[in-house]
C-alpha cells in the first residue's frame, strides 16, 4: 500500500500525463505551462507545446522558440518552432529563419527558412543568402537562395553570384545567378556576355541569349552577332530576335547576308524576318 501511495504521489507531481495520444491535454493546459513544456526534457512535449503555441499565438514564447529553431536536437521540434514564429509573426522570426538557413541539418528546413526570409527579410538578408549560395551542400537550397536574391534584388551577394554564375555544376543555378546580377546593375552585362560565349550547354546558352532578347542593350550587339553563327539553331534564331528588338539598323545587312548562307530553313526565315523588320 505504501508503494501505491508513493507512485500516485509521484505521478501527481509530474507536469502532465499522456492524454489520448497527446503528451498533455491542450484544453486544460495554460499558456504558462506551455512555455514550461518548451523546456521539457522529452522532445514530444516540446513539439506539442510549439504546435499549441502556434494555435494560440502566444508571443511570450518568442525567445524560447527562436532558441529551439537554432539549437533543438530534434528535427520536428525545430521546424514546428520556426513555423510557429512565422505563423504568429513573432519578433524573432527573421533572425531565427536566417539562423536556420545557415545551420539547420535538414535541407527542406533550410529552404523553408529561405521562403520566410523572402517574405519577411530585408537588405541585411543578402549576405546571409550569399553564405547559403556559396556553401550549402544541397543544390536545390542554393538555387532557392539565388532565386530570392534575384526576386528581392538584395545586394551583398554579388561576388558569390558572379563566381557561381561561372562555375556552378547546375545550369539553372548559373542562369539564376546571372539573372540576379542583371537585376542589380547593368555593369554585370559583361558577366552575361562572358558566360554566353563560354557556355557549352546548348539550352543554357539559349537561356543567356533570351536574357538579352527580353531587354537588349547596345552593349549586347557584338555577342549577339557572334551567336548568329551558333551551332544550336534556337540560339541563332533568338539572337536574331534580340537584334531585332535592339533596333540597330546597321545589323540588317548582316542578317540578310546570313539568311542567304544558312542551310536551316527556320534560321534563314528568322534572319530574313528580322532584317526586314530593321529595314534591310
Amino acid at each position: 500500500m505504501r508503494r501505491i501511495v508513493f507512485t500516485l504521489a509521484f505521478a501527481l507531481s509530474l507536469p502532465a500525463v499522456t492524454h489520448a495520444g497527446k503528451t498533455f491535454d491542450p484544453d486544460t493546459t495554460s499558456g504558462n505551462q506551455l512555455l514550461d513544456y518548451l523546456d521539457h526534457g522529452a522532445w514530444d512535449f516540446r513539439l506539442d507545446a510549439a504546435k499549441e503555441i502556434k494555435r494560440r499565438c502566444i508571443t511570450a514564447a518568442d525567445a524560447q522558440l527562436a532558441t529551439l529553431v537554432e539549437k533543438d536536437p530534434n528535427t520536428k521540434v525545430r521546424l514546428a518552432s520556426l513555423v510557429a514564429l512565422d505563423h504568429c509573426r513573432m519578433e524573432s522570426v527573421l533572425v531565427a529563419a536566417e539562423a536556420a538557413a545557415l545551420v539547420d541539418s535538414e535541407a527542406h528546413h533550410r529552404r523553408k527558412a529561405i521562403s520566410i526570409i523572402e517574405e519577411k527579410g530585408n537588405e541585411r538578408s543578402g549576405p546571409v543568402l550569399a553564405q547559403v549560395l556559396e556553401g550549402d551542400l544541397d543544390l536545390d537550397t542554393r538555387e532557392k537562395a539565388a532565386m530570392v536574391l534575384r526576386k528581392r534584388a538584395w545586394k551583398g551577394a554579388e561576388v558569390v553570384q558572379e563566381a557561381v554564375a561561372k562555375s556552378a555544376e547546375r545550369a539553372s543555378l548559373r542562369v539564376e545567378c546571372v539573372h540576379g546580377l542583371l537585376v542589380l546593375d547593368t555593369k554585370y552585362r559583361s558577366v552575361l556576355h562572358e558566360v554566353t560565349r563560354t557556355e557549352t550547354n546548348d539550352k543554357t546558352r539559349l537561356a543567356f541569349v533570351k536574357l538579352m532578347e527580353n531587354g537588349p542593350r547596345a552593349e549586347d550587339k557584338d555577342v549577339l552577332l557572334e551567336m548568329l553563327d551558333d551551332g544550336y539553331s534556337h540560339v541563332a534564331r533568338h539572337a536574331a530576335r534580340a537584334l531585332g528588338n535592339l533596333g540597330d539598323r546597321s545589323v540588317a545587312p548582316v542578317l540578310r547576308d546570313k539568311s542567304m548562307a544558312v542551310t536551316d530553313r527556320k534560321v534563314a526565315e528568322e534572319f530574313a524576318e528580322q532584317a526586314t523588320r530593321l529595314g534591310g
